[in-house]
């Protein structure tokens, strides 16, 4: 009787044990389960957030270039400022774009001027730059530059007239350019960020890419369009654009990324 009663006390505390393992079993795999939900849903969290802040930041720029572009026909318009007039001179460049051809009386052919276009000059975010360039010349700052041609768009001859007046945000991060690309001019046919052929303007340290009022020849200057047929590129591919970005590949060097706008097309 007493072996009975023994046998029969083991077998329910085995089934308990039993009931219990199986309930911690079962706590595990949902305790995992939910940890993996947690991680995951925080991962896309913070990626969708990254994605919202790379809009908001091409966002910014564009509206920044479209009110420096506003200010360029204003001028011209009702100001009677020529492209020659036209003066980018701020506190903040100092000199780099004295424009002597500009009336010396008064401002009234500066953007960033209240007599003249009332736009306020901004430097660019950090976070919309790659750091790595942060030694580079231009690294920070808008560009203005009339050193440049635009295949297909306006005059295209090897003359003065060629050269349109350019706005360049320079050295962009890889994935402010690629958004801001595929809001302009589209990615190339493989995907990718768009390349410049080889010119499109100096990164070195000189001053010809800074615009003070003069048009250089054909021979003095840069051009844009597409790497090529041996790239993901075409040749054509910024015939008659004027916005887009752009990855470098001599001048500036190849892995930058530099969106650009046409302010006065020539």
């Amino acid at each position: 009787m007493i072996d009975y009663e023994y046998k029969y006390c083991m077998n329910r505390y085995s089934k308990s044990d039993g009931n219990v393992l199986f309930l911690i079993l079962i706590a595990v795999v949902l305790f995992a389960a939910l940890s993996y939900a947690v991680t995951t849903s925080t991962r896309q969290g913070g990626e969708d957030t990254e994605k919202e802040n790379i809009k908001l930041q091409a966002s910014e720029l564009f509206q920044y270039a479209t009110m420096i572009d506003t200010a360029v026909t204003r001028l011209k318009l009702f100001k009677g400022c020529s492209d020659e007039n036209l003066s980018f001179e701020s506190a903040q460049t100092g000199t780099l774009y004295e424009n002597t051809n500009n009336p010396a009386v008064d401002e009234r052919c500066h953007i960033f001027s209240s007599q003249g276009g009332g736009v306020s000059y901004k430097s660019l975010n950090e976070a919309m730059l790659d750091s790595s360039n942060s030694s580079s010349k231009y690294y920070g700052d808008p560009l203005f530059t009339g050193s440049t041609r635009v295949h297909r768009l306006g005059t295209d001859s090897n003359g003065v007239n060629s050269k349109e007046l350019i706005l360049v945000f320079p050295y962009l991060t890889e994935a402010l350019c690629a958004e801001m690309a595929r809001e302009t001019t589209g990615l190339n046919p493989a995907g990718g960020i768009p390349r410049d052929n080889n010119i499109f303007f100096d990164h070195r340290n000189s001053s010809n890419s800074y615009y003070t009022g003069t048009f250089p020849s054909f021979g003095g200057g840069f051009e844009l369009r597409g790497e090529g047929s041996s790239s993901d590129t075409p040749h054509d591919f910024f015939f008659g654009v004027e916005r887009g970005c752009i990855e470098g590949k001599s001048l500036p060097p190849q892995g930058t990324y530099h969106y650009f706008h046409v302010l006065v097309v020539r």
